[in-house]
């Protein structure tokens, strides 16, 4: 099960309804589009196992991989 870095701080809306982050721990900033955001924050319910789409899960695989979310 994953779930959201308690690190993680939405910074700004920018254009074309993206999102700015910073994680306070490693100090990224990373932006986040529309889908992947519905993504990140159901991430607590998101079974990894059942992901067909090969976008979505680029972007969970992304979300892991750079610490936004992290295995509990």
């Amino acid at each position: 099960m994953y779930k959201k870095s308690v690190y993680n701080i939405e910074v700004d809306k920018l254009e074309d309804d993206k999102l700015l982050f910073f994680n306070t721990r490693t100090t990224a900033f990373g932006i986040m589009d529309r889908p992947t955001k519905a993504l990140y924050d159901g991430i607590e319910q998101f079974n990894q196992n059942t992901i067909e789409n090969d976008t979505l899960k680029n972007n969970f695989e992304t979300l892991v991989n750079n610490r936004w979310s992290i295995n509990s």
